[in-house]
């Protein structure tokens, strides 16, 4: 039997002068398919059964595989809330999520925001980062909090444009404790970072160790993760 992992995104994308007040400018819960594109349907798809989404990342350097939503980012401040639940995290491989320029490739020039869920030599921890419109590459790569496989995660990630702060918050939804938070100073994004999703390159890991060829086998030296989503929702404050 196959591992598999199980997500579902809640998506807010908010812009406005007081942060109060957030609007919702794209949602969903995958009850039913959101039309994602995707470059890769084998492995980035709705999964109609469970009513969720499934995403299998394989970390290859430009590996180019991806799915999106374009949520038409106009610059300004915003928030961004999925759950995740991670089935699967072979060593060396990551799965992350956020809001990406339109090559869709965080190791070239360009704007994008990412949270990670991460196995490496320190663990299986939550990485955070991202480059802004002036090539200025920021993160949070501690080795806290730490994930574990089969347990449903809310990550909340918060900027605010007028300050350039950016969190991002993890919280075990079951037990409904905050697992850790991450944060560092970001910004400002370009306008053409309009992409909501995932993308298989990850400029930290590929940088710090080689990649490994996929295996069939779900060893510990499988360069793949896998994960659910369940529910997405972006907003920018107006």
């Amino acid at each position: 039997m196959k591992n598999r992992t199980i997500c579902m995104v809640l998506l807010i994308l908010t812009a406005s002068v007081a942060h109060a007040d957030w609007v919702t400018r794209y949602q969903t819960d995958f009850s039913t398919d959101p039309g994602w594109t995707t470059s890769d349907p084998a492995n980035y798809f709705w999964n109609g059964a469970g009513g969720n989404c499934y995403i299998k990342q394989v970390n290859i350097n430009h590996g180019g595989n991806y799915a999106y939503h374009d949520v038409g980012y106009d610059g300004g401040s915003f928030k961004l809330d999925y759950d995740i639940k991670m089935v699967q995290g072979g060593y060396a491989s990551a799965v992350s999520f956020g809001l990406y320029d339109t090559d869709l490739n965080a190791d070239e020039n360009g704007s994008f925001v990412q949270v990670l869920f991460v196995t490496e030599d320190r663990g299986q921890p939550v990485l955070m980062n991202s480059r802004n419109a002036s090539d200025v590459h920021t993160f949070d790569l501690s080795a806290q909090p730490q994930w574990t496989a089969d347990v449903w995660y809310r990550v909340s990630m918060e900027y605010h444009s007028d300050t350039g702060s950016f969190i991002a918050r993890v919280t075990d939804l079951a037990a409904g404790t905050l697992v850790g938070t991450k944060s560092t100073a970001v910004g400002p994004f370009g306008l053409d970072m309009d992409y909501l999703g995932t993308q298989t390159f990850e400029p930290v890991l590929s940088r710090r160790q080689e990649p490994i060829a996929l295996a069939t086998s779900t060893t510990s030296r499988s360069p793949c993760g896998s994960l659910f989503q369940r529910r997405v929702r972006w907003c920018s404050v107006q």
